[in-house]
Parts: C-alpha cells; structure tokens; sequence
C-alpha cells in the first residue's frame, strides 16, 4: 500500500520537471515571469513615451505663455510710449499756450505804456488845449483834494483823476506835490500813482519841475548822528519809502513825465552805498530784494535787458525754425537727388540692346553696385539721426497751430517795441553800478 502511494506521487513531480510545464514548481514560476517581463518593457516604453509628450506639452505651454506675456508687455510698452507722448505733446502746447498769453499781456501792456509815454511827451503842446478857468478853484475843492492825496493809494486812483479834471489846483500845485510826495504808497500803488501824475503833467507845466526833485531828496545821504539815532522800525519804514519812491522814479522815466535818466541812477547809487554800510544785521538782505527788484521791472524799457516772455517765445520760434529748415533741406535733397535715368542714357540702353551689344558702362555695374554699398553703409548712421528728428518733428508739428499764432503775435510786438529810455552811456552807467553792487554783495 505505502509503493502506491508513493508511486502517484512521484507522477505530478515528473510532469512538474517537464519543459513548458505550467506546473506550479519552481521552473514554471520562472516560466511565468519572463512572460510577464515581456508585458512590463512594453509598459515602460508607453510611459516613456507618454512622459516626453507632456513634456513636450508643457515646453508648448510655457512658450506660449512666455509668448503672450511677451506681447502683453510689447502692447503696454507701447501703449505707454503713446501715453506718454500725448501727455509730452499736451505740455508743450500747454506751454506754448502760456507764453503766447504772456506775449499778449506784453503786447497789452507795452500798447498802454506806449500811449501813455506819447502823450506826456506831447504834453507841452496838448496843455495849450486845457481850459483851467473853466474848472472849480475854491479852496474847499482844493483843500479835500489835497487831503486824498496824502492818502494816495491804487484804490482812490479814479477818485483823485476825477478831481484832477475837474479842479484847477494852479493856485495850491506845491501843496498838491507835496502832498503826494508824502504820501505812503507801496510798490502795488505805483501804477496808480503814475496815471495821476501823468495828468496832472498834462494840464500843470509846473508839476515836473516840483516833484522829480522832492522825490530824488528822498535818497538824500542821512547823516551819521541821524544813523545812528533811527531805531529798526524808522529804518524799515524809510526804506519801505525808498523803494516804492525808486520804483515811481523809474515808471515815471517810462511814461515820459520826466526824461533825464540821470536822476534815476543817481538815486539807485546813493540808495546802494548808504544801505550797504547799514548797521544792522539784514540790511544788506533787504538791500538785495530791492535792488533785484528794481532789475526785474526796469529791466526791459531801462537796462534794455530781454524780457523772459521774449526769451521763452524764441526759444520755443526757435524750434519751429529750426523744423522748417530741415523739412525745406529733405525737400531740397529729394528732389535733387532724383533716381531717374536721363533721356540720353535710356537711348543708349535701347540701342544696345537692339544691336544684341552690351549696354555702354554694363560691365562697371559690380564697382558702382559696391561703391553705392559702402554709400548706404556710411550713411546708416545718419539716416537713423534724420529718421528720429523726423519723428519728433511730427510729434511737434500737432501744436503748429498755437506756434504760428505766437509767432504772428511775437513778430507784430517786436516790430513796434522802443529801445531802452536811457542813452547809451547811461544805460552803462547804471549797468556799472548794479554790477559793481552784486560783486560787493557776492564778496561780502
């Protein structure tokens, strides 16, 4: 019984050692994995494949996206480049806008300074046309008069003109002057003061001869004792006077009430060395503001200097000159520089080449190719110089409009603007004293 058993067992373990035997031995485990190492190399292959797509997917995708990022940053690059020449381009018309009103009001007022001038120079003559014994010369009349002149200011202006044309003062003229001498106007008063004094100049012969001299007496050298008694708000006081008082002398040398320039340098010099040797500690300080002041609006009619509504508009007409001359010079050099052949070269072309001949100067045709090369090649930088110029000149020629008007406007003042009030030597004169002052100021 144990041989049969042994015997059936036997038989499954040969089978298992046969080859191919799907057995679960051993052997047929190794059979079983080669097959299904067959499927995983398959597998693998796929994967790898499969990853190089997404990769390559992913290098689409962020290239893609680096593109539009790219142009993205390309359109609001160039959008801000558009922004910011059209804000450019609104400035430079904003500021041509200004200097043209600034030409206007200069225009304006230069008309009325002019008209002024002319009539107080004419004034010896117009006088004779004034009837004064048909004005009210009571002495009440007068008397309120005078008392409105001590309180000269830009706010009794008409007031007093009015009195002027309707009162004859030949009888109370020095009290008159006086009176307004005294009186303590600013410099914002000045203009005021001017148009009453002109009228009165043009009905009173008398009024010039009276008042310019009170007026010079106001820079009359102190002396030391009354120096050194004056207390710092006598001084402020006095050189608040002396400033609106050099300021009236100088408008009034503009208007033609007066003509000798003289006087107006001899005031500043005296005005200059007494305050520069002041005691007190912003003297000089206080010296500078006013004789800077006196440069700014006495610079244009006396010192002849230019004033900035001129040098702003030339430099803007400059510009616009200087845009026209290149536009005429590319016209000139387009035209002159025509690529068509000349008639007499065509025939000669034509004849050639019905005789089966080479053209007249073909075979020179590599050296002129090469000659025009290098031509373009020295020219590149150039034409990039012209091509930016070109563009900034359209971007410019939007405010043409308001540049011609300035120009038109700029043209007609200049053509009737008058030399400086002062003669030459004058003129040098004061010029010396302001530099010699300035240098004394920069050294101390």
């Amino acid at each position: 019984g144990g041989g049969g058993r042994s015997s059936s067992d036997a038989l499954p373990q040969a089978a298992s050692a046969l080859p191919g035997s799907t057995g679960s031995g051993g052997r047929g485990v190794r059979v079983g994995r080669g097959g299904r190492g067959g499927r995983s190399g398959g597998g693998e292959a796929m994967d790898l494949a499969k990853q190089k797509e997404l990769e390559e997917r992913q290098c689409s995708e962020r290239d893609e996206a680096a593109r539009i990022k790219a142009e993205e940053r390309t359109r609001k690059e160039a959008e801000e480049h558009v922004r910011a020449a059209a804000e450019e381009r609104e400035k430079k018309r904003k500021n041509v806008i200004e200097v043209h009103e600034r030409v206007t009001e200069a225009a304006h007022a230069f008309k009325t300074r002019a008209e002024q001038r002319a009539v107080n120079l004419s004034a010896a003559t117009t006088r004779l046309d004034v009837n004064l014994k048909a004005l009210d010369a009571s002495i009440k009349k007068n008397e309120a008069q005078i008392k409105k002149m001590k309180m000269m200011s830009a706010d009794k202006e008409k007031e007093i003109l009015k009195g002027i044309r309707e009162i004859n003062m030949s009888k109370f003229l020095s009290e008159c002057v006086d009176a307004l001498v005294e009186a303590k106007i600013k410099s914002s008063d000045v203009p005021a003061m001017v148009n009453v004094v002109s009228a009165m100049h043009q009905s009173y012969v008398e009024v010039v001869k009276l008042l310019i001299p009170k007026l010079a007496s106001v820079f009359t050298k102190m002396t030391p004792e009354a120096q050194t008694a004056e207390s710092e708000s006598d001084r402020k006081e006095r050189l608040a006077r002396r400033r609106a008082t050099l300021r009236l002398l100088a408008e009034l040398l503009v208007a033609g009430v007066y003509t000798d320039g003289s006087v107006l340098i001899s005031a500043l010099r005296d005005l200059i060395e007494q305050e520069h040797k002041a005691i007190f500690g912003d003297a000089r300080t206080m010296l500078f503001t006013i004789v800077s002041g006196f440069v700014k609006y006495a610079g244009d009619d006396i010192l002849d200097f230019p004033p900035q509504w001129k040098v702003d508009a030339d430099a803007l007409l400059g510009r616009l000159l200087a845009r026209r001359q290149r536009m005429s010079a590319t016209l000139t050099a387009e035209f002159t520089s025509s690529t068509y052949a000349s008639p007499v070269d065509e025939m000669e072309v034509d004849a050639a080449e019905a005789g089966g001949q080479e053209p007249e100067g073909a075979a020179g045709e590599n050296e002129k190719d090469e000659a025009a090369a290098s031509a373009a090649a020295a020219s590149a930088a150039a034409a990039a110089e012209a091509s930016e110029l070109a563009r900034e000149d359209a971007e410019e020629s939007a405010n043409d409009d308001v540049l011609e008007a300035l120009e038109a406007d700029v043209a007609q003042l200049k053509s009737v603007l008058t030399p400086s009030v002062l003669t030459g030597e004058q003129r040098a004169q004061l010029r010396s004293v302001l530099i010699s002052f300035y240098q004394a100021t920069v050294k101390a």
